[in-house]
């Protein structure tokens, strides 16, 4: 569904496009009141491809596909994903770990693209010069993203989870939803807290 209505945006998108550009070359005055609203028509269908875009991608998430994985080595497995994005913005990446290697049945693909998210909105709320401490407690057994970022308004943490909020400026508004949802499918329960500056986001295995 999701390819037709954008095939049909797009051919009205570039209908409207060449009608701008004659009308603009053209050069006689009655045109000038059209090509606003032309204008408005084509960017209307370019939002519209973008929403159906972003709503295919947050309907089409697959059940987990479960296996035994360590908490341990995802958070080792996402520090070293995005070790590099921290150390370019001087933001130190503190990571703590359980010392017993323990096992959940989880999907682990999915669980590295929720942790990923999640230390994403951390990094892009602090800038530059801040921390964020990944660590896995027990019991029970747990895993946590705090980092020292804007925090979170009471009034936006109502919304976070619902489709296409955003707080940032350029933001879909569908990484936290995908972050939900992928949780919910594995039946984690998880919270998300704003305390004295930090912001922490838990989930528990168990």
């Amino acid at each position: 569904m999701s390819h037709e209505v954008n095939n049909s945006v797009g051919a009205i998108g570039a209908t409207l496009n060449v009608v701008s550009d004659i009308f603009r070359h053209d050069g006689k005055e009655e045109w000038q009141e059209v090509l606003p609203a032309i204008d408005a028509s084509f960017e209307r269908c370019d939002h519209l491809a973008q929403f159906i875009s972003k709503l295919a991608y947050v309907v089409k998430i697959p059940q987990p596909s479960l296996s035994e994985i360590s908490p341990n080595e995802l958070a080792r497995t996402v520090d070293a994903l995005i070790r590099t994005e921290c150390r370019k913005r001087n933001n130190k990446l503190i990571l703590s770990l359980t010392e017993h290697e323990h096992k959940i049945q989880a999907d682990g693909i999915q669980l590295e693209q929720v942790l990923v998210n999640i230390i994403k909105n951390a990094y892009e709320s602090i800038g530059n010069n801040g921390e964020i401490h990944i660590s896995i407690q027990s019991p029970p057994l747990s895993l946590t993203i705090k980092d020292s970022g804007q925090g979170i308004t009471d009034e936006a943490k109502q919304q976070l989870f619902t489709p296409f909020f955003t707080t940032k400026k350029h933001g879909q508004g569908i990484g936290l939803m995908f972050v939900r949802d992928v949780l919910l499918n594995h039946n984690y329960k998880f919270s998300l807290d704003s305390v004295n500056g930090w912001t922490q986001f838990s989930i528990f295995f168990e």
